[in-house]
């Protein structure tokens, strides 16, 4: 299996974090499509990145990333997005849930921080079980001939890609909870909500108020993961969040 990492790319400032998430994954990806939108554009550095550009437009970065990866010989993709945290296991925990024979991956459940630097956890539609839409930014596919392009909509498309994946018999399967976190960041995010109107809207949304080492916090049993024990999330993310953030 080729599982590739695409990044659509919209935030010129965020090279060095794009690039940081990649390089501290324990599974080293096949390659990295990084596709500039309209006028952002990075200074990178490493030598592994292909960089392409695209109109500007997440759905249409996307296709395009997609599209490349698997005409160069990737068998499954895995979305990051270019303003949130990707923990050392998250590419490895993937690639084990690939390898179990799943199609399509995401996080229903995860970690997500605040633009005030509240952490905060979202249980959404669970841990290790199908679910019906994998947030964009957590989203791992399979490459099939046939498969859904994202539509041309600025919110949503990711969402409306699950369901058109899911009627081709590819339903999303949610993996654990960590290994990830949703930055909500002071200087503006993809959906203009404030933090009180993202907690309003959020239903089973739990405060966690231990942020030294989330492997000690309200960890689930361990008896799901059977062979695979990666429940962890970087230890000193949230420091890194702090700085990231501009506080």
């Amino acid at each position: 299996m080729e599982l590739w990492v695409v990044v659509p790319f919209s935030r010129s400032a965020n090279c060095k974090w794009v690039e940081d998430c990649i390089a501290r994954q324990r599974y080293t990806p096949a390659g990295v499509v990084i596709v500039e939108n309209g006028p952002a554009v990075g200074s990178w550095h490493s030598a592994n990145e292909i960089v392409l550009q695209s109109e500007h437009h997440q759905s249409v970065a996307k296709n395009v990333g997609m599209q490349f990866a698997k005409t160069n010989g990737a068998t499954a993709v895995a979305i990051f997005d270019d303003d949130d945290y990707y923990g050392p296991g998250y590419l490895e925990e993937a690639k084990w849930y690939l390898d179990q024979g799943y199609s399509v991956l995401g996080k229903s459940a995860h970690f997500f921080q605040l633009s005030n630097g509240e952490l905060y956890y979202d249980a959404g539609e669970g841990e290790c079980t199908d679910i019906s839409v994998a947030p964009g930014g957590t989203l791992v596919t399979l490459l099939w001939d046939g498969m859904p392009n994202f539509f041309r909509q600025h919110h949503g498309e990711d969402n409306a890609w699950c369901v058109e994946a899911s009627k081709q018999g590819h339903r999303p399967h949610g993996t654990s909870r960590f290994n990830f976190m949703r930055i909500r960041h002071k200087h503006g995010h993809t959906y203009p909500l404030s933090d009180a109107q993202t907690l309003h809207i959020g239903q089973a949304y739990s405060k966690i108020s231990k942020v030294d080492n989330l492997n000690e916090v309200d960890t689930p049993d361990t008896g799901k993961y059977t062979e695979l024990e990666l429940v962890e999330l970087d230890p000193y993310a949230y420091g890194l969040f702090d700085t990231f953030c501009g506080k």
